[in-house]
């Protein structure tokens, strides 16, 4: 498992070809929200990991939720 800290606009540049030139599953890491969560689409990455994006939530339920839809649309 490699974990791949990066800011969403990286996923342009060096995300995919961190996904693409290892042969573990890379999991996307740091300031991952749900405002530029889909931004990560077609990065190759396996997964996600947020910390915030939930627990500074007012609603932490309602905020998984969200976040599980919006991880189908990868």
């Amino acid at each position: 498992l490699v974990r791949l800290r990066l800011h969403p606009c990286c996923c342009a540049g060096r995300a995919p070809r961190v996904c693409a030139s290892v042969p573990i599953p890379v999991v996307a890491i740091g300031g991952i929200h749900r405002e530029n969560l889909l931004q990560l689409a077609g990065c190759g990455e396996a997964g996600i990991a947020v910390i915030s994006a939930i627990f500074a939530q007012p609603d932490i339920e309602a905020a998984c939720r969200e976040l599980r839809e919006m991880v189908r649309k990868l």
